[in-house]
Order: structure tokens, then C-alpha cells, then sequence
């Protein structure tokens, strides 16, 4: 965790960790926080390495935290925890986070704006809910028929989202 900022104090990481809902797990580890993980994380699983990141991150304090492909490779309970961290470090730090993903079902759960991208270039851009019900370009079209649409009619605004993200 110290990697996020070499500076940080024991007690920092541990707060970090304790944000980013990884303190439990580093704690039962045979060395605690002075345990390696190997190699790319490989001792950890996907949703505690993706925790492990997300407490390097917010080592630096950041305004914008930007995750890229933070659910991928992750089963769906364990995708779910991860948006309700970035939500919760959102709403209790006032960061905002900007999700990079393919993963519509994503976006429709935790954004508040989405910019589609294609070909390098922004293809559809504005609210979730007006680009998940009025898609126009093929590639979101495409995007779109991974998710199930209901999935933004029944949500309160969101606290995370891309460009737009943590307002009130």
C-alpha cells in the first residue's frame, strides 16, 4: 500500500487499507501488512488486489481517481462490492472517480454521466439514463444489449460517475 506514497506513515496505510475495506484481509495474512503478495498481486484475489489499489490510490488523496477496468475478471458479488467502495470513497472523501470499462451493466449501476468512446473519438456522451434508454450509435447499441435496461430505472442518482462524479 505504502507504494501509493512513499511516505506514508503505518499508520496511514492502515487507514487507507481500513477505506478501502482491505484492512481485514492484510491483517490475516501470515505477515500482515508486511506480507508480499508476489508478483502482480498473484498470493491475493482479484477483489483483494483490487482493493490493495484502490487503498494505494487514496494513499495520494486524490480529487479524481480514475479506475480502469476496476470490475473486470471479477464475479458479480465481488463486482458489486467494488462499486459500493468507489461509491463510499465518493460520498466520504469527496473524490470523484472516473470508471474506464466496457461494461455497460457497470456503468448503468454506479454513473451519473457516460462519455461512449469509438474508434478514439467520443461516439455518445450525457446522462446514464438518456444513453441506456436512447443509445444512437452502433457501438453503444451494441454495449447495450449486455445489460438489462431496468437496471437504471430503479436506481436513486447514483454518487459515482464518469465526468461527472460526487456532486450533490
Amino acid at each position: 500500500i505504502r507504494a501509493g506514497c512513499r511516505e506514508a506513515t503505518n499508520d496511514q496505510c492502515i487507514q487507507a487499507a481500513k477505506a478501502a475495506g482491505a484492512h481485514t484481509f492484510i491483517s490475516q495474512l501470515p505477515k500482515g501488512y508486511e506480507t508480499q503478495v508476489g508478483e502482480l498481486g498473484s498470493q491475493v484475489s482479484g477483489g483483494q488486489r483490487q482493493r490493495i489499489m484502490i487503498a494505494m490510490a487514496l494513499m495520494c488523496r486524490p480529487d479524481l481517481l480514475i479506475a480502469d477496468e476496476p470490475t473486470t475478471a471479477l464475479d458479480v458479488s465481488i463486482q458489486a462490492q467494488i462499486i459500493s467502495l468507489l461509491k463510499k470513497v465518493c460520498k466520504d472523501r469527496g473524490a470523484a472517480v472516473m470508471l474506464i470499462t466496457h461494461d455497460m451493466g457497470v456503468i448503468a449501476e454506479a454513473c451519473d454521466r457516460v462519455a461512449v468512446m469509438y474508434a478514439g473519438r467520443i461516439a455518445e456522451i450525457g446522462p446514464v439514463r438518456n444513453v441506456v434508454k436512447q443509445a444512437s450509435h452502433p457501438y453503444t447499441v451494441g454495449l447495450m444489449g449486455s445489460i438489462l435496461v431496468t437496471a437504471v430505472e430503479h436506481k436513486e442518482r447514483p454518487t459515482v460517475g464518469l465526468l461527472n462524479i460526487g456532486e450533490e
